[in-house]
């Protein structure tokens, strides 16, 4: 994927001269997140609420009430909210999951392994001369994460 990328910029200069930045993301992190509200047996219900809410662009007030659908308590529902409407680089998500699964030891691995992985791509991306900027985004993932949710043994 990142020779891939690496060869689409190459094909396309201006790529390289503007603001241009890729979106990128981890299915384990809204796992890890999932884990951490004791959600890993709703995990189907949210992914089909995100992607819908990805599919229809919808913004803030409009995720959290279809979030409401599916989640009864309003603290998950405003957290996965701002999670899934949030863009930022791999360091400032991963400061701001970690906090919000702090006391989950579950849901810590999880996430540990989601961002470890997801620097090493981006390791390899640098190695390979690919200058793009990287921006971690939730919705991303939203159609590709309907896979089982089990424990991840740290």
């Amino acid at each position: 994927m990142i020779s891939l990328l690496q060869e689409i910029i190459n094909v396309l200069p201006a790529l390289k001269t503007r603001k241009t930045y890729i979106r990128i993301n981890h299915g384990g992190i809204l796992k890890a997140v999932l884990y951490s509200m004791d959600l890993q047996d709703r995990h189907s219900e949210v992914f089909q609420v995100l992607n819908t809410a990805r599919e229809e662009k919808y913004s803030g007030p409009r995720v959290e009430n279809c979030l409401e659908e599916v989640l009864a308590n309003p603290m998950n529902v405003v957290t996965l909210s701002k999670l899934f409407l949030q863009e930022e680089t791999l360091l400032v998500v991963q400061s701001a999951v970690m906090e919000m699964i702090k006391r989950n030891k579950e849901a810590i691995a999880i996430a540990k392994k989601a961002f470890e992985q997801l620097k090493l791509v981006l390791s390899h991306a640098d190695a390979m001369g690919n200058k793009v900027c990287y921006r971690v985004h939730l919705p991303v993932l939203a159609t590709h994460c309907y896979e089982a949710m089990s424990p991840v043994k740290a």
